[in-house]
């Protein structure tokens, strides 16, 4: 083996600070300064040796710092740092890990250090990006990529998790984009969002909250569009009486479901008149009022249902399918009403809904 070189400063006495060390190439007017190389040697059979780079223990004081710097550059781009760990060409052998870890505190009240990977500013134009990503496998699956915080410990809470964009005080917030890579051949790939569950007895599981965007000010709200393009089925709430699903505000479908299994059917029609003020005339017992609604749409096949704006009393109201796009409205003084009946004028509205039976 070739001899070793060592290069240090002597230790300090009982009281004292021992020696700096510096290692630095000399100033440059105009050209370039020189470059500082700190390397093991390579080797044909064996391991390459270890570069360690440490600060001493500091028994009664705190530790010291490493800082790894670039210097300024008036013109150009700044000066990189780069952390590569080494390529490996045995079969089956995996390439060199990079590992980051912030300081832990020993103590019963500290905390550990914070580990912060920040961009670079941009002055006048556009800041730095930030890019995490897993290895490429050429010849099979792609590395994956977990972000999580850890455990907590008895009696405390496990750290939030946060991903948000920056606010904008000119242009448009930045979005948030989560989304699975498409599979050539296989199937693709699954989303799950899912909140806490709690094995306290007298807590409650987490919520999970989707909510569009507030426009203050603005003309519009956000809207939360869920499975708009490809869905072929959204389910939503449990599949049990137990849970409930609420549904606040206008509620506009296409068409759905009523009922389960061989007694459901699909609605697929859904429409409404309303007539203009109408004076029904005085009714004796057992006396009939008709008259025919206008419904476009509307088939012989579908189900009637109708409404007054006023109180009936005693008297109620039919309908049904003369033909298509018209509906017979009647009302109805029954027989045992000894009372003649005078109702108020008012609006009458008219439903005409279809069914399908589920298949």
């Amino acid at each position: 083996s070739s001899g070793s070189v060592s290069i240090s400063s002597a230790d300090a006495g009982v009281s004292g600070v021992s020696g700096g060390m510096m290692l630095a190439t000399g100033l440059a007017s105009f050209g370039v300064s020189g470059l500082m190389d700190i390397a093991t040697g390579s080797t044909s059979a064996g391991d390459s040796g270890y570069v360690g780079i440490s600060t001493g223990t500091a028994s009664g004081g705190t530790g010291g710092g490493i800082s790894m710097s670039v210097g300024s550059g008036t013109n150009g781009a700044g000066g990189g740092i780069s952390l590569v760990a080494g390529i490996s060409s045995e079969l089956g052998a995996f390439g060199g890990s990079v590992v980051i870890v912030a300081g832990k505190s020993s103590s019963s009240s500290g905390t550990g250090g914070a580990l912060i990977m920040a961009a670079g500013d941009g002055s006048g134009s556009t800041g730095g990006s930030v890019a995490i990503s897993s290895g490429a496998g050429v010849g099979s699956s792609s590395g994956d990529t977990a972000l999580s915080t850890a455990d907590s410990g008895n009696g405390g809470s496990s750290g939030q998790l946060d991903i948000t964009t920056g606010m904008s005080l000119g242009g448009t917030a930045g979005g948030v984009n989560i989304a699975v890579g498409s599979s050539f051949y296989g199937l693709g790939g699954d989303i799950s969002v899912s909140a806490g569950s709690t094995f306290d007895g007298s807590s409650a599981g987490g919520s999970l909250t989707l909510e569009a965007g507030h426009a203050i000010g603005g003309l519009e709200n956000g809207q939360v569009n869920i499975g708009v393009k490809h869905a072929a089925t959204v389910d939503i709430g449990r599949h049990t009486d137990d849970g409930k699903v609420i549904a606040n505000g206008l509620v506009e479908a296409f068409s759905f479901k009523v009922g389960r299994h061989k007694h459901s059917g699909v609605k697929t029609k859904h429409l409404k008149i309303t007539t203009a003020p109408i004076e029904v005339p005085l009714l004796y017992p057992s006396a009939t009022f008709s008259f025919d609604v206008y419904v476009p749409g509307a088939a012989s096949e579908d189900v009637v249902q109708i409404s007054f704006s006023k109180s009936l009393g005693r008297l109620y109201t039919t309908g049904h399918m003369l033909d298509d796009h018209r509906v017979r409205v009647t009302v109805h003084n029954p027989g045992h009403n000894v009372a003649v009946v005078q109702l108020p004028t008012g609006v009458f509205t008219v439903t005409c809904t279809s069914y399908n039976a589920d298949t």
